[in-house]
Formats: structure tokens, sequence, C-alpha cells
């Protein structure tokens, strides 16, 4: 459910925009989880800092965010997301 850039969004489909990421995390559905982003996402985060090995733990691209997502449900493949 990858939305145009520009696009204002309802409740409903903010909802649905979320609820279609979790559901693809929760799979392990890598392509869908990353079609949520754009192709110069960047992203930071402490658990990128450690897992990536980069003290920033800035994620520049959607590519760096495969790799990223990727050790992710390596390290930790029992994480879920839960219901919102």
């Amino acid at each position: 459910m990858p939305l145009a850039e520009t696009a204002m969004l309802t409740e409903i489909e903010l909802h649905d925009f979320a609820h279609h990421w979790v559901q693809a995390w929760n799979s392990h559905d890598l392509d869908t989880s990353l079609s949520h982003y754009a192709a110069d996402v960047i992203l930071v985060s402490p658990v990128a800092a450690k897992l990536l090995d980069n003290p920033s733990g800035k994620v520049v691209g959607r590519e760096v965010l495969r790799a990223y997502f990727t050790r992710g449900l390596e390290s930790y493949s029992e994480l879920l997301i839960g219901a919102f």
C-alpha cells in the first residue's frame, strides 16, 4: 500500500497504511515493508547504530534500510509488532 509522496491521508488510510506495514514486518516480508519508504529514506535509530556498527545510527536510502531490517530480523527473529 505505498502512497504518493504528496498524498494527504485520511484517518482510515493512515490506519490501513500502518496496519499493512505491521503485517508485512511481522511476516518478515521485506519487499512489502520497504515499499512503504521512499528511495531516499532517512531513518535514525540507536538500534541501527548497534546493528550496523554506525555510531550515528543514521540509515540513508532504501537499500541500507533493507540491510538494517535484514539484520534486525536476524537478530530479533521473534520480534513482533502488536496491534494498535
